[in-house]
C-alpha cells in the first residue's frame, strides 16, 4: 500500500467514501479501516514505544470495563503482522488460547507463521508437529511452506510440496506461487517449471491467478515469468510478459528498469535494452542528477 498517498488523499478518500455506489462497499471500506483508529489497536500498536506488554495491556483493557471481541483481535494481529510487530502479534494469538476464545485452523496457520518469524524454522515445525490432526491441512502446511520458501530453505520446501501434492492438498495457486518465487531468488528460475512439470504448469498458475484477482498478479508474479522464459530460451513469451510489465505494472523504481535491461539482454535484444535505458534515464535523471551530484559521484 502506498501510505503517502493515502496520507495526502484523504479529502480524496472522504469523497470517495460518500460517493460509494453501494452500503456494502461502504460498510466494507469502514471495516478495513476500524482497526486504525481502534482504541484497542492504539493500546497495542504502542507497545512498541511503551516498552508494555501484550499481556498488560489486554488485561487492564479489560479491567477498564471494556469487552474485547475476537474478530477485534484478529484485525490486530492482521494490522501488527503488516508493520512486522510479530512477537506482539503472537502473544495476542497466545492470549486468545488462555482465554479459551474460539481459535480457528486459521489460527494456528498464523501462530505458525509468527513462531517461525519469533523462534526460528525448528520452533515451527514442533509446533506443527503438535497440531491435532484436523489442522494438519492446506492453512497449516501451507504457511510451512511459505516459511521454508520465504528463507530460501530449498530442499525442505521442495519435500513438503511434493507431500502436499501427494495428499491433495494444493487446491490454490499460492504453493507453486512461493515456489516459483523462491527459485527465482536463488537464481534458479527454470527448476520453478521443472519441479511444476512444465512450463505450461506455471503459465497456468498465473492465469489461475490472474482470473482470480489481476491485484493478485503483482510485477514479482510477471518478472518471475519473464525470468524463467529466458531461463528456457522462450524469448518471445519472455518479452510479451515484460511488455505487459512495462504497460501495466511498472513500479516507479530504479531497480525495476534494472531488472528489465537484464532480462532483454537475456534475449538480445539490443533496441528493448536501449529503450528502457532511455526511460530510466528520463524518469530518474531529475532525481539522480541532484543525488548523485551531491555524493560527487556518477550516473545511474
Amino acid at each position: 500500500m502506498n501510505y503517502w498517498r493515502l496520507v495526502s488523499s484523504r479529502s480524496w478518500l472522504a469523497r470517495k467514501l460518500y460517493t460509494a455506489a453501494s452500503e456494502k462497499a461502504m460498510k466494507a471500506v469502514l471495516k478495513v479501516a476500524a482497526p486504525m483508529r481502534n482504541s484497542l489497536y492504539s493500546k497495542l500498536s504502542a507497545l512498541g514505544a511503551t516498552g508494555g506488554t501484550v499481556l498488560r495491556a489486554l488485561n487492564d483493557f479489560i479491567m477498564e470495563g471494556k469487552r474485547i471481541r475476537k474478530d477485534e483481535l484478529s484485525c490486530c494481529i492482521k494490522q501488527l503482522r503488516k508493520y512486522h510487530h510479530y512477537q506482539h502479534s503472537l502473544d495476542i494469538i497466545d492470549w486468545i488460547e488462555k482465554r479459551k476464545m474460539q481459535f480457528s485452523l486459521v489460527d494456528h496457520a498464523i501462530r505458525l507463521d509468527l513462531i517461525a518469524k519469533t523462534k526460528g524454522i525448528g520452533a515451527a515445525e514442533d509446533y506443527l508437529s503438535s497440531f491435532p490432526p484436523n489442522a494438519h491441512n492446506l492453512l497449516a502446511y501451507g504457511a510451512l511452506l511459505n516459511c521454508y520458501c520465504n528463507n530460501l530453505i530449498k530442499d525442505e520446501a521442495l519435500a513438503l510440496f511434493n507431500k502436499m501434492d501427494k495428499l491433495k492438498l494444493i487446491n490454490n495457486t499460492l504453493p507453486f506461487n512461493n515456489l516459483m518465487c523462491m527459485y527465482v531468488r536463488l537464481g534458479e528460475p527454470q527448476k520453478s517449471y521443472v519441479h511444476m512439470n512444465d512450463i505450461g504448469g506455471v503459465e497456468s498458475v498465473t492465469e489461475e491467478l490472474a482470473n482470480d484477482s489481476e491485484d493478485k498478479c503483482t510485477w514479482t508474479t510477471y518478472s518471475n515469468l519473464a525470468a524463467i522464459y529466458v531461463k528456457a530460451g522462450l524469448f518471445e513469451k519472455a518479452e510479451v510478459c515484460l511488455k505487459k510489465l512495462e504497460r501495466d505494472k511498472m513500479p516507479h523504481q530504479c531497480e525495476a528498469y534494472h531488472f528489465l535491461i537484464s532480462l532483454y539482454s537475456g534475449t538480445s535484444n539490443r533496441a528493448e535494452v536501449y529503450q528502457v535505458w532511455e526511460a530510466l534515464k528520463f524518469s530518474f535523471f531529475l532525481y539522480y542528477q541532484h543525488e548523485l551530484s551531491y555524493y560527487g559521484l556518477g550516473t545511474c
